[in-house]
Parts: structure tokens; C-alpha cells; sequence
């Protein structure tokens, strides 16, 4: 943030410096915050993109190793274990065996 803060300060003065009558301080401002502020937005672009395909990730394994009984004796279909086999039980958190 200070890298930031320094570099609008660097384009205030340039404009000081130099004024442009077809420009003001904001334009400076921009020419410095514009780029970042495009850059967060790409960066949570990305991490949404991230989370998306995660997300759709864990739905794979769920559905893998769902169990297609709903019995107390259900077992999951992909390990041949009791279910919720280990898998979906480190999925959701659970230490219970």
C-alpha cells in the first residue's frame, strides 16, 4: 500500500509540476489507481474461477462416493466402507470414525 501511496504522490507532483489544462489532479490520480483497481478485479476474477472449479471439484467426490442407500448400514459406493467413508468425513470436517 505504501508502494501505492507513493506513486500517486509522484503523480500529483508531476502534474504539479507540469500542469496540463486539459487534465486535473484526478487524471493523475487514475493514471496511478486505474491500473491497480483493474488488477484486484482481475485477481478476483481469477479467484472466483478458483473457487468455481473447487467447488465443482468436491461435488465429483461427493458424487463418487455417495451412497445410494439410505440405511443406517449404508455403505459408500466407490470404497465398499460404512458410510460416510473416511473420504467424505475429512470432507466435511468430522474426525468421527
Amino acid at each position: 500500500m505504501s508502494d501505492l501511496r507513493g506513486r500517486i504522490a509522484d503523480a500529483l507532483a508531476s502534474a504539479a509540476m507540469h500542469p496540463d489544462p486539459n487534465a486535473d489532479w484526478t487524471d493523475a490520480v487514475m493514471g496511478v489507481v486505474g491500473p491497480e483497481i483493474a488488477s484486484m478485479w482481475d485477481q478476483i476474477d481469477r479467484d472466483q474461477h478458483a473457487a468455481m472449479d473447487a467447488h465443482a471439484a468436491l461435488a465429483r467426490v461427493r458424487e463418487l462416493h455417495a451412497s445410494d442407500d439410505d440405511s443406517e448400514d449404508a455403505f459408500c459406493d466407490h470404497c465398499r466402507v460404512p458410510y460416510p467413508c473416511p473420504t467424505i468425513r475429512t470432507i466435511d470436517g468430522s474426525t468421527d470414525e
